[in-house]
């Protein structure tokens, strides 16, 4: 199955730490994607028109705000599935190795943070690794961000949603089993 490597490529600088290119990605999402994907035209234009009205420091406080000072959700797939277990080093390490071997850059964040993994799948040169890796890991942990953020008005919520959409359209009934969430963890 073939995906939209320029829409993830989007999708994970929308969730990512925004740049100075931001605006750019997200004219380009609620430009041409938008007309090309109207499965998630609304989310797309409610973020959008939250996101006008903050300048660049503000939206870059937005952010921080909402992955690590108020912590709505963490961004680390490892962590949303297995929180501090063994296990999460272990996803870890695996997703590094998966990383390395497409070159690519991961930047300051660890290998399972979401625009990480969202780059990864458009680099992965082993197809049914990467519908299982989405299938089967990534859309739980996705769903399960997605859940932090109903509780917010939090308008990352609206990429969280899109994200959720876009990965549930292209990876569907595919014959691998999604991990189940550990309901114990904390965030």
């Amino acid at each position: 199955m073939m995906i939209d490597k320029d829409l993830y490529f989007l999708m994970a600088k929308i969730i990512s730490y925004p740049d100075e290119k931001f605006h750019l990605y997200l004219d380009k999402l609620s430009g041409e994607k938008n007309s090309e994907y109207p499965y998630f035209r609304e989310q797309i234009n409610y973020f959008k028109q939250h996101v006008s009205l903050l300048n660049q420091y503000e939206l870059e406080e937005y952010y921080i705000n909402t992955f690590l000072i108020e912590h709505v959700s963490s961004l680390d797939i490892g962590f949303i599935l297995f929180g501090m277990d063994a296990k999460r080093n272990e996803f870890l390490l695996n997703i590094q190795g998966e990383q390395l071997k497409v070159k690519n850059d991961t930047s300051i964040e660890l290998a399972d943070h979401l625009p990480n993994i969202l780059t990864l799948l458009t680099k992965m040169t082993d197809i049914n690794l990467r519908d299982e890796l989405a299938y089967s890991i990534l859309i739980p942990a996705v769903r399960e961000i997605s859940k932090k953020f109903e509780k917010t008005d939090n308008f990352y919520r609206f990429i969280i949603k899109i994200i959720l959409l876009v990965l549930s359209r292209d990876f569907k009934e595919l014959e691998y089993e999604q991990i189940e969430i550990n309901k114990n963890i904390k965030f």
